[in-house]
């Protein structure tokens, strides 16, 4: 499957100014503020743009892993664009995601198994689609391609520092760190080229994905944007080919995470052996009328609250 970065829940939407002047130093707001306003409004006024996004990513604490996740957006007014999620190699999976600005044609590929989704919409919708928003997550597209941006970095960000510009391989750019939603376990670093040419070139994010005991996890991830200016696209560019064995589903989020379990309805239930704390197996009495199983997390209390 594709990876993706796990992150916490959104906070509740607090659009109130004086918050963020009370915990961060007013100015700093305000030239975050400033440089946000001026990238929206560049990228509005481009007729077409294409954006490369290289992710390092690396998980460290209980658990370690890492890697590197690669995007491409392609967009252009009217709504239209492409995006790719993964690379072009055949073994690897992938996410296309390909608009004409009426209806954005969802493809997955992970082996020789392909599903597809559409739906109505274009480049403001593209992250009401569960999958696709965990997937451009931390990558700085997940800022850029939401329908208001300025709202939603605003809302988001708190004690905001401006810590100067830093000159980057594409250029000075102004460079910013804050905390992220709610609580104190998510940090950002935003680099915003500081040119003529006012682009989000850069985004850092520190996330504390589990504290408990001697459970922990710590997500690193940094990513660099590359773009280019495009006067206009050929027009097949925004037309989505659609594998001949891809099967079409309503969600794409859905089936990946629960299974095509519709298929299970009205039937026996399958053989199922599940490994216990202590490492021996268990199969799942298959002669009793109703079996009951009860999940949690070794790490929590579980829950008092059963029907």
């Amino acid at each position: 499957m594709i990876r993706r970065i796990t992150c916490l829940a959104m906070c509740v939407f607090i659009a109130n100014c004086e918050l963020y002047a009370q915990e961060s130093e007013p100015s700093h707001v305000q030239r975050l503020d400033a440089a946000v306003r001026r990238t929206v409004a560049y990228l509005e006024s481009l007729p077409g743009y294409s954006v490369q996004v290289k992710q390092p990513w690396k998980l460290e604490g209980t658990s370690s892993a890492e890697g590197c996740n690669e995007f491409s957006l392609d967009a252009e007014h009217g709504g239209m664009f492409r995006l790719r999620v993964g690379s072009d190699a055949e073994s690897a999976s992938s996410l296309d995601c390909i608009s004409d600005g009426q209806r954005i044609t969802r493809v997955i590929r992970s082996g020789k198994r392909s599903l597809h989704s559409i739906h109505d919409g274009g480049l403001q919708q593209l992250l009401q689609d569960a999958m696709t928003e965990s997937s451009l997550r931390y990558s700085g597209l997940d800022l850029l391609c939401r329908s208001d941006p300025e709202r939603c970095v605003m809302v988001m960000a708190s004690d905001v520092q401006y810590l100067g510009r830093q000159d980057l391989p594409s250029g000075p750019a102004d460079h910013f760190r804050m905390t992220w939603g709610a609580g104190d376990s998510h940090h950002c670093e935003l680099w915003i080229s500081a040119d003529e040419t006012p682009l989000l070139v850069r985004m850092q994010t520190n996330v504390q994905l589990l504290s408990h005991q001697q459970l922990e996890q710590q997500l690193h991830a940094t990513a660099d944007l590359e773009w280019k200016r495009v006067d206009q696209f050929p027009d097949e560019h925004f037309r989505q080919q659609v594998p001949e064995n891809a099967v079409e589903v309503a969600d794409l989020h859905s089936l990946l995470h629960e299974g095509d379990t519709s298929a299970l309805v009205g039937k026996p239930a399958p053989s199922v052996k599940l490994k216990l704390l202590d490492g021996t197996e268990w199969t799942v009495p298959r002669q009793k009328p109703v079996v009951v199983l009860y999940f949690f997390a070794s790490w929590i209390v579980p829950s008092h609250h059963q029907k």
